[in-house]
C-alpha cells in the first residue's frame, strides 16, 4: 500500500515530519549512498509498560507494509504500529548533550498494567 503526503502537516498523513527532521533525514540518506532511500518507522516493546518508537534504514517493504511519503522522505510502517504511530511527530532535536530523531505522539493505550486487566504486567494475578 503506498500513501503520497509531501507535505509535513498533509491532512491525510499517518504522522507529521518537522521540516528540521525531514531535512535531516534526507542528509542522513544521502550520507548513506541512498538518497532515494526509506526510513522504517515502528514501535517496539508491548507490554505493560507501553511503547518505544523505532526509526531505522530499511530495504523494500514487505508485501503488508504501508508506504508513506511525508515531507519528501518515505517511511515504510508496518502494519500492526500504523495505529499506534497514528497523530506521531517526528522531529530532530540538536542539545548540548544528545541530538538525534525525536518521536513523539499520543500515548498509545495498552492492557494491563496493574489494575489488572491481565494483559501480561507481570503482577502475577490470573
Amino acid at each position: 500500500m503506498t500513501a503520497a503526503h509531501e507535505a509535513g502537516t498533509a491532512p491525510n498523513a499517518l504522522f507529521h515530519v518537522t521540516p528540521t527532521a525531514a531535512a535531516r533525514a534526507r542528509a542522513v540518506l544521502a550520507a548513506r549512498g541512498r538518497p532515494d532511500g526509506t526510513l522504517r518507522l515502528f514501535i517496539v516493546g508491548q507490554h505493560a509498560h507501553g511503547f518505544q518508537y523505532g526509526l531505522a534504514l530499511a530495504g523494500e517493504p514487505d508485501a503488508d507494509d504501508l508506504t508513506v511519503c511525508v515531507a519528501g522522505v518515505r517511511f515504510i510502517v508496518d502494519l500492526v504500529s500504523a495505529p499506534f504511530l497514528s497523530g506521531a511527530t517526528i522531529d530532530y532535536a540538536e542539545g548540548e548533550l544528545q541530538q538525534g530523531f525525536v518521536i513523539s505522539g499520543p500515548a498509545p493505550r495498552v492492557g494491563g498494567g496493574c489494575a489488572c486487566g491481565r494483559g501480561g504486567c507481570g503482577c502475577g494475578r490470573r
